[in-house]
C-alpha cells in the first residue's frame, strides 16, 4: 500500500473514532449511519489510530 493511501485511511479513521462519542449514537449506529464495517472500527481502534497526531501520519 502507497504512504498516500495509508495516511488516508488513517486520517480517515482518526476522524471518525474522534468523532463518534459526541454524535450520541452507540458505536454500532455510528457504523451503520457511516456506512462503516463494526470489524473494520474495532481494527483501527485496537490500533490507536485515535491517538497518532497527524504529523505522525505523515512521517
Amino acid at each position: 500500500m502507497s504512504r498516500k493511501a495509508n495516511t488516508s485511511k488513517h486520517i480517515f479513521w482518526k476522524n471518525h473514532l474522534e468523532s463518534q462519542p459526541s454524535s450520541g449514537m452507540s458505536i454500532k449506529n455510528y457504523c451503520r449511519e457511516h456506512g462503516l464495517k463494526f470489524s473494520s472500527w474495532c481494527y483501527w481502534r485496537k490500533g490507536s489510530v485515535a491517538n497518532v497526531s497527524e504529523a505522525e501520519v505523515n512521517f
